[in-house]
């Protein structure tokens, strides 16, 4: 942990575009830290708010989307403040992604980061700080990566509907009053003959932002989805702790040995497994949202094996071993040509293998018939 030296101060813009410096960190109050600094990559209307709030980045859009639709929220502040502090000897600045302010909690300060970023030393001894000084002020502090990826287009979709002002509030109170609890999402679309059913759609969508319905977001949302009472449960990407670094030479303390080599299950008829194996150690290239990089080590987590790997600029950060062979976003890059895991038809090992004694033995005298041709 780093050891902070003095006073930690912060500045702010208020709304009227004036900026103040060196304010004492301990005696300022969020009323005085909310306002949000001008022109950023995006706006992004919140319900919560009732008007705009910046974002630097699609990820930052994701903690927004989260923070809207978590009814504890009242207050969304992005780049809130600046923090100054002598850090190990050193002075050290700081600006948090947002101020979150929550009914019934302290005041929560997140800071956005991809997972990948967060093992490299000077991102982790950032974070590290502005941690240490949040929580020493009694405030709660929280990491943002990436957010599961049905749960993100679920809410995504359901923040569609977040604007009240749209809505016919007589049919939002029928639906209010009728028991659908229990019903499943295209029930509830039609239970209401006498409204459109695209007016029922949107209102009982609506409602499902609102959270008058709660239902199952980790996976995407169908008319087969149960609506039920209760709160929403999110998964989300957030985390208090900060994971262990990486050094220099990116290495660890425990690393692996090749991941042998696998294969991709195949659901069609006859078929259970693809003949394409790809094997993962140190040295294999990778594809990675089209960027190429390298593996150099391979380690254990609690989630399953992962890979150090290094892009073309120098820059390290890990991936799951199980993301690389079955995630569209990561794929091995073969070494020479062959079969490969996307191949769109199997290879012969596996068709040979469905076949039946009688086949084969037709197979084998075909086979043996060629080999006796005479060369031409």
């Amino acid at each position: 942990m780093s050891r902070i030296v003095g006073d930690v101060s912060v500045s702010l813009r208020r709304t009227d575009g004036t900026i103040e410096e060196g304010r004492a960190w301990h005696s300022s109050g969020v009323d005085d830290l909310g306002p949000s600094k001008p022109h950023y990559s995006g706006t992004y209307w919140s319900s919560t708010m009732r008007d705009h709030v910046v974002y630097e980045s699609r990820l930052e859009l994701t903690r927004l989307l989260y923070d809207d639709f978590d009814r504890s929220v009242t207050g969304i502040w992005a780049q809130p403040f600046l923090l100054s502090a002598k850090v190990d000897g050193q002075r050290t600045r700081h600006v948090p992604d947002f101020l979150v302010r929550r009914d019934g909690h302290v005041p929560l300060v997140v800071d956005v980061k991809p997972r990948h970023l967060l093992i490299r030393p000077k991102t982790n001894y950032a974070l590290g700080w502005a941690r240490e000084v949040a929580l020493a002020r009694g405030w709660d502090f929280e990491l943002w990566s990436e957010p599961p990826e049905s749960e993100l287009a679920n809410l995504r979709f359901l923040a569609g509907y977040r604007r009240d002002w749209l809505f016919d509030e007589d049919l939002l109170t029928e639906i209010r009053e009728a028991d659908l609890h229990g019903a499943s999402l295209g029930e509830s679309f039609r239970a209401f003959p006498n409204h459109s059913v695209w007016k029922v759609r949107a209102a009982v969508l609506r409602l499902l932002w609102c959270q008058h319905f709660v239902t199952d977001l980790t996976v995407p949302l169908s008319e087969r989805h149960e609506l039920r009472k209760g709160q929403a449960l999110l998964v989300g990407a957030g985390r208090r702790d900060l994971p262990p670094l990486i050094d220099e030479s990116g290495q660890d303390e425990t690393p692996l040995r090749d991941e042998p080599a696998r294969q991709v299950p195949d659901t069609r008829r006859g078929a259970s497994m693809t003949g394409a194996a790809v094997r993962v150690g140190v040295g294999t290239r990778l594809m990675d949202d089209g960027e190429a990089v390298v593996v150099e080590a391979m380690f254990g987590a609690a989630a399953g094996n992962e890979v150090l790997v290094r892009d073309g600029s120098g820059r390290r950060f890990r991936l799951s071993v199980r993301e690389v062979l079955t995630s569209s976003r990561a794929a091995v890059i073969p070494e020479r040509l062959g079969p490969a895991s996307d191949d769109d038809r199997e290879t012969a090992s596996v068709i040979l293998a469905q076949l039946t004694d009688a086949e084969l033995a037709e197979v084998r005298e075909r086979a043996a018939h060629m080999g006796n041709r005479p060369p031409t």
